[in-house]
């Protein structure tokens, strides 16, 4: 996906919800100047970014980023799967089941490349919890200011309430499968 399509859909949400531009750098906490060169599409957003400004829309990315919608089968060849790079450091998101996330559930592959962290994830909101599986290497899981090593096939679930931040560890490509689930949003 270009720049320049997150930045339209981004200025498309914001219309919707009424918002000016100094409204959403306030409720995202990005400024009012990157949010107008991101909707020009001027500057590309870091995936730690999109989540800011999600966030302050009141969506998730793959919300923000207008999924198709439900099917009762859902099939999707890796070539026509939904793939935000961060274009400083190579960190790879990829949305795996579209369907799922109207349904409050997102399943995403995380790839990241030698040594490379995603950056601090802002916290989600109360009620949300996330499961990450190592698939490939191993990395830190920083939740707040507590560090957890995940070896390749280990597996942690988390109130997704508090900072996280995922940092490859290896000399080679990591890859971590992250489950999210809102289901539980406003009821905890």
């Amino acid at each position: 996906m270009q720049h320049s399509d997150i930045g339209a859909l981004v200025r498309r949400r914001r219309g919707e919800l009424g918002l000016t531009l100094s409204e959403l750098a306030s409720r995202s906490g990005v400024s009012a100047s990157m949010l107008s060169d991101i909707e020009a599409g001027k500057k590309s957003p870091t995936i730690r970014t999109v989540f800011q400004i999600a966030s302050g829309l009141a969506c998730t990315i793959s919300e923000l980023l207008d999924l198709p919608p439900a099917v009762p089968v859902e099939r999707q060849a890796v070539s026509e799967r939904q793939v935000l790079t961060d274009a400083e450091t190579g960190v790879e998101r990829h949305l795996l089941s579209p369907t799922l996330v109207r349904r409050g559930i997102q399943v995403l592959l995380f790839r990241l490349p030698p040594r490379a962290t995603t950056g601090s994830f802002p916290p989600d909101r109360p009620g949300a919890i996330e499961h990450l599986t190592a698939l490939k290497g191993r990395f830190i899981v920083r939740l707040d200011e507590t560090a957890y090593p995940l070896e390749e096939g280990d597996s942690m679930t988390h109130p997704a309430d508090m900072t996280t931040e995922l940092q490859n560890v290896c000399d080679g490509w990591s890859e971590a499968l992250l489950v999210v689930d809102q289901t539980g949003v406003g009821r905890a």
